[in-house]
């Protein structure tokens, strides 16, 4: 059960369970962009270009482009990120995160303050020490079942039933 003063949350799975997909839905709902002043999301995968993904984050968080200074570090953008961060109510989406160092250089958000962070990850236990959910394959009926309904699908004969298992499958 995930606790409520966590500013952390992690979301885990193989890929294609709808770790990304439940973060759209999630940023995308009228009460979560009511709870935060601001949402932040960076795409991170495999190999990122951090100083880069400092400088949007930053962008979308504040509104202005982060201050370019000579000799910046990743070290010196995260700094500048987390000050611009302090005491905000900030919603930071860092979506399929594979490296635990790749999360922390990433990691703005004032946990003292409102703000909430939430990793995408196919790493079970990335993130130790926050909460964490597993997001799971659907069974066959499960897939068929949302197949139907999203296809607005009410009483399905045989052959729609049939047709929506092999799309499943």
């Amino acid at each position: 059960m995930a606790s409520r003063m966590a500013s952390k949350m992690a979301t885990h799975g193989q890929g294609g369970v709808g770790k990304t997909t439940m973060a759209v839905m999630l940023v995308n709902d009228p009460m979560v962009q009511q709870a935060f002043d601001r949402i932040g999301w960076v795409s991170v995968g495999q190999t990122p270009n951090i100083m880069e993904m400092q400088r949007t984050l930053y962008q979308q968080l504040t509104g202005d482009p982060m201050p370019l200074k000579d000799g910046a570090t990743i070290e010196t953008q995260l700094d500048d990120l987390q000050k611009a961060c302090t005491g905000k109510r900030w919603l930071v989406v860092l979506d399929d995160v594979w490296d635990r160092e790749h999360e922390k250089r990433l990691n703005c958000i004032d946990p003292s303050s409102a703000s909430k962070q939430l990793v995408t990850t196919r790493i079970r236990g990335l993130m130790p020490g926050c909460d964490e959910i597993s997001l799971n394959l659907m069974t066959p009926s499960e897939a068929v079942d949302l197949l139907l309904r999203t296809g607005q699908i009410e009483d399905a004969n045989e052959a729609a039933r049939e047709a929506a298992a092999e799309i499943a499958k």
